[in-house]
């Protein structure tokens, strides 16, 4: 059986452009942070409580290995994301806000990224089977 396996990634723009950010962020929508770029949705956005990051985002800032984001396989309903933000949906809208503070193929954020689904866990197996397959 394989194991669960987490690889500890240096993200770039065009990375967080292939991610898929959780269905409240922009209610009403697209998910995925490459067609929302330069929305007139994304520009309106802003987090939704008091944090410690947006700010700092806000103004060109990089979020650090000791802040990484988590990301595994998008599902159909992401598509067309590679990749949806289990946690970091808000610091990826930040970061993709402010496009034009920063340079392509900058490291933007760090992120756990899921290789292999834990097949025994039965949230994958209730909510995301097609990632098992």
């Amino acid at each position: 059986m394989a194991q669960v396996r987490w690889a500890l990634s240096a993200l770039t723009l065009d990375d967080l452009r292939e991610c898929a950010v959780v269905y409240q962020a922009v209610p009403g929508h697209l998910r995925c942070l490459g067609q929302l770029e330069g929305s007139p949705e994304l520009e309106a956005w802003r987090p939704d409580r008091p944090n410690c990051w947006y700010e700092w985002l806000s103004a060109g800032g990089v979020l650090q290995q000791d802040a990484p984001l988590i990301l595994r396989p998008s599902v159909r309903s992401e598509h067309p994301a590679k990749w949806y933000l289990e946690d970091g949906s808000g610091r990826a809208l930040a970061i993709v806000q402010t496009v034009s503070s920063r340079t392509e193929g900058q490291i933007v954020v760090y992120a756990y990224i899921a290789n292999i689904p834990d097949r025994a866990s039965t949230f994958m197996q209730s909510r995301f089977v097609e990632l098992l397959q």
